[in-house]
């Protein structure tokens, strides 16, 4: 009964149990690559939870670090949370591209938007290569329509029929390059917002 008292005196003190600081001393290595602000932040807010429940007994602490998760993957969630964040609200595509394409095991849906949004990143490098090269080897680039009527477009070494655009075809490759690239920044930011709810409920049950 006195150790209990003890335990129970310590963690409303703010000294916590062993295994607590063993837990947080690890969740801090783990946040090694965060700025020192953001990291002390969130250090500060899982110590409180911890010493919350640490003031009810070492059985509703036990059941806490249970909860939480071995305190490396903890450290990683909220790592993955701040990258997430920093690269929405950066505006950096490929940036986003990388952290949303990582978290595969978090959100398949937001991953297959993501890989559509990487669909729309080639098609419109395939657009603008078609206008870069139009000027340089005019007869290989350009938009045919064959005498049964197929269409096809694009650098083709060995064509058959009738050339329709002619050089109208820059300007043309050059806005559905944009289109593409402006369609695949909005996909991929919708999934990275996607991702940042998936996030702010993964913190929330922690």
């Amino acid at each position: 009964m006195l150790a209990q008292d003890m335990y129970l005196t310590n963690s409303i003190r703010g000294v916590l149990p062993m295994a607590a600081e063993l837990y947080l001393h690890e969740f801090r290595r783990g946040l090694l690559a965060l700025p020192e602000a953001e990291r002390a932040g969130i250090i500060d807010e899982v110590r409180e939870q911890i010493a919350g429940q640490a003031a009810l007994g070492e059985e509703g602490l036990a059941k806490l670090l249970a909860r939480l998760g071995p305190p490396e993957g903890l450290a990683r969630q909220f790592t993955f949370s701040f990258e997430l964040a920093e690269s929405v609200h950066r505006a950096n595509p490929w940036r986003l591209l990388v952290v949303v394409l990582a978290s595969a095991t978090v959100d398949l849906w937001a991953v297959a938007g993501a890989f559509a949004a990487l669909v729309l990143y080639i098609v419109g490098g395939a657009f603008a290569l078609i206008a870069l090269l139009k000027p340089v080897v005019p007869q290989f680039v350009g938009a045919w329509v064959s005498d049964g009527g197929d269409f096809s477009m694009g650098v083709q070494l060995a064509h058959r029929g009738r050339e329709v655009l002619g050089y109208a075809i820059i300007p043309v490759s050059i806005a559905l390059a944009v289109v593409s690239f402006v369609g695949g920044n909005v996909l991929l930011r919708a999934c990275g917002r996607r991702l940042m709810r998936s996030a702010r409920r993964w913190t929330a049950r922690a």
